[in-house]
């Protein structure tokens, strides 16, 4: 069987094969990303993607899930239950799984009830999306970082609208997009790093205010998004979960950029279009 998966799920396999045999062990993102040959980015959307849940929560899980069998099959004292299961003390063990399970080790022991040990799996999508493959030359832009939840970008952008209204010279097209390096299921917030980039012209220096930067060329997939930013989500769900899924491509170790194609400012949220990219090798 194992030679007919694509590549993708082979990696996936790798990551649910090794958390199984270490359940007790280092189940970080960072080492998971490490088994599946992924960058810690992108290993964690595909995941997430694919099965409807973060790692944390699966590993969590699945350690309860151990142990609740390992109270059912065995008379272990609890304390090394929750060692085999990788709980750093009884107290967290046990605070934990009373959370998970709905009741205390101690009493889950007696309904003698084993469970099925498993990853979940998302829902598959039923819409589907055009997806384009692009070849596309690097692009000068100027840049406004942004530190926060993505939807406050807006402010940002606004900033360069303002610039691209009162010196047009400098543009090439007036393009904007945005580029976005954090991962929002599986960082918080207050961490989420993004920039509302403005396109110039090869030969232009970055306006006062904001910062010079390149966005990388080459090969890139490319959906486009109609509707409200508010949803954009489904649409990265979707491409990173069932199209990326299929195993055609495999992805560069490059954040996706959003390009926009019309304006808020005189375009109803159900009208947005959005063309998403994702840098594929």
């Amino acid at each position: 069987m194992e030679e007919r998966l694509n590549d993708l799920q082979k990696r996936h396999h790798r990551v649910i094969n090794y958390i199984y045999d270490n359940i007790d062990g280092d189940l970080s993102l960072d080492k998971l990303a490490e088994i599946a040959c992924y960058s810690r980015f992108h290993w964690h959307r595909v995941y997430h993607a694919m099965t409807g849940e973060t790692i944390a929560k699966t590993v969590r899980r699945l350690r309860f899930a151990r142990a609740a069998n390992e109270l059912v099959r065995s008379d272990i004292p609890l304390k090394t239950i929750a060692k085999n299961c990788g709980f750093p003390s009884l107290q967290s063990f046990s605070h934990g799984f009373r959370a998970e399970m709905g009741s205390s080790p101690s009493a889950y022991r007696k309904t003698g009830k084993l469970l099925m040990i498993e990853l979940s799996l998302a829902r598959t999508e039923n819409r589907m999306y055009e997806v384009n493959i692009e070849n596309h030359a690097k692009r000068r832009v100027a840049a406004l970082e942004h530190k926060g939840d993505y939807m406050g970008i807006g402010q940002k952008f606004e900033r360069l609208a303002g610039i691209a209204f009162t010196t047009p010279e400098i543009l090439a097209n007036g393009q904007m997009i945005g580029v976005y390096y954090s991962d929002p299921s599986a960082t918080s917030v207050e961490n989420l790093r993004s920039s509302a980039c403005l396109e110039l012209k090869a030969d232009m220096e970055a306006p006062d205010g904001t910062v010079l930067k390149d966005i990388e060329g080459g090969r890139y997939a490319c959906l486009v998004h109609k509707g409200d930013y508010a949803l954009l989500a489904d649409s990265y769900k979707w491409l990173y979960g069932t199209w990326l899924a299929k195993g055609d491509v495999e992805m560069r170790d490059l954040p996706a950029v959003e390009i926009y194609l019309n304006s808020p400012s005189d375009t109803r949220p159900e009208e947005l279009l959005t063309k998403i990219c994702l840098p594929i090798k």
